[in-house]
């Protein structure tokens, strides 16, 4: 699996689910000498989010590295499609569009030599463990390949239960599958998850060639590790 395609799934998470999120945080508004509105309450306020989400000493497994925020070289602007996708290809844009999202904070790791990538993040979403059945009760739905056109490139997903089902998952509200993904010539597969707890949902994927994916094991092992973390002081 190329760098850029493990990029286009990543924003499955981090863009598409919770909308982009400047690392220099806000640009801010121009002064025209009015009174600026007091800030909505919410309950994302004064959370250190990124001490919500794992660091390389908090993965249970080995062999991970965190990839650096990519430079404005890599991320030049690129356009994307406007019409929204369908749950079965892994566009979860219907059930949680940007502006559902509060605040969020995710990160990648990779594992350069298998071409694996683990993706994490936690996101403040009203309505989190309702939206959370509602994807499960979607994604039931997905009993057979789904085909598209992403971006210009024809795309093949086939969601399915995760091996071994996910009773291993730590969590009361959750929705978590295994996939496999084929966009043009390039094929991957790997699991996703997102566990609610409250206001705050935590979402794990795993990407990598289908020859080389993260195992279901090890994948439960991750997912654990983020929901701890982000769900501890809860």
């Amino acid at each position: 699996m190329s760098k850029r395609y493990g990029f286009v799934l990543s924003a499955l998470i981090l863009v598409a689910l919770a909308g982009c999120t400047p690392a220099d945080g806000p640009v801010a508004a121009a002064d025209t000498g009015a009174p600026e509105p007091e800030p909505e309450p919410s309950s994302s306020q004064d959370v250190d989010l990124a001490g919500l989400t794992l660091t390389v000493a908090d993965l249970p497994t080995g062999g991970w590295t965190l990839d650096p925020a990519t430079s404005d070289a890599e991320s030049a602007e690129t356009s994307t499609d406007k019409t929204a996708g369908e749950t079965c290809g892994l566009d979860f844009t219907s059930l949680f569009p940007p502006d559902t999202a509060e605040n969020d904070h995710g990160s990648t790791f990779s594992r350069t030599d298998l071409n694996q990538r683990f993706i994490t993040a936690v996101v403040f979403v009203n309505d989190a463990e309702q939206l959370t059945s509602e994807l499960s009760t979607e994604l039931d739905s997905c009993t057979g390949p789904h085909t598209s056109t992403s971006n210009g490139k024809d795309t093949r997903v086939e969601i399915d239960e995760l091996v071994g089902g996910d009773q291993a998952i730590e969590g009361d509200t959750k929705s978590c599958r295994q996939y496999e993904m084929a966009i043009g010539y390039t094929s991957m597969s790997g699991s996703f998850c997102f566990i609610a707890d409250g206001d705050l949902i935590t979402t794990t994927m795993t990407t990598g060639p289908s020859m080389s994916t993260v195992q279901p094991d090890e994948f439960v092992q991750l997912t654990n590790a983020a929901t701890q973390k982000a769900f501890a002081a809860r």
